[in-house]
């Protein structure tokens, strides 16, 4: 066995060990991103879990064009951003074949049944939901469909006219 020979077990062992290296370290950040994107999904995941809404009660006031609805927060998830809330509204007008979706002028949120943490919607407090309509609706039965930040929706019917 000669010196070359020698030389190229050293550089060999030496290549070996830093592929293995490359290879575990590359596998120990991989496994940290994927337990960090996991933690995340799980906490995703209970957020919704624990998320409830429910509509109370829900009107269609006609001298101001505007539908009303009193929605609950029965979960334990809080909520201080209303402007990332959904609002859906259609219906079917009587003598209508076809579902009708109003045009949706403004949306406010008042909160009224403050218990605690003035502006954020805590569990067990109620928010007034103010829908203003660009033009009246027609006599019939409508769904109002409410939805939360991360996708937890609850609907109510309610009937316009007759």
């Amino acid at each position: 066995m000669g010196f070359d020979t020698v030389i190229a077990s050293v550089i060999s062992i030496a290549l070996i060990i830093a592929v293995a290296y490359v290879f575990a370290s590359g596998s120990y950040t991989l496994t940290e991103m994927v337990s960090l994107e996991y933690r995340k999904a799980v906490n995703k995941a209970v957020d919704v879990i624990n998320t409830r809404i429910y509509i109370v009660t829900v009107y269609y006031d006609n001298t101001t064009q505007s539908v009303v609805a009193d929605v609950k927060n029965n979960g334990t998830t809080k909520f201080n951003d209303f402007s990332k809330f959904d609002v859906f509204l259609y219906g079917r007008p009587d003598g209508w074949t076809e579902t009708y979706y109003p045009t949706i002028s403004s949306i406010s949120f008042d909160i009224i049944a403050e218990l605690t943490n003035p502006g954020i919607f805590d569990p067990h407090e109620i928010v007034r939901l103010n829908v203003k309509l660009s033009e009246s609706l027609p006599n019939g039965t409508y769904v109002i469909l409410v939805c939360t930040p991360n996708g937890v929706c609850c609907s109510d019917e309610f009937n316009v006219g007759g």
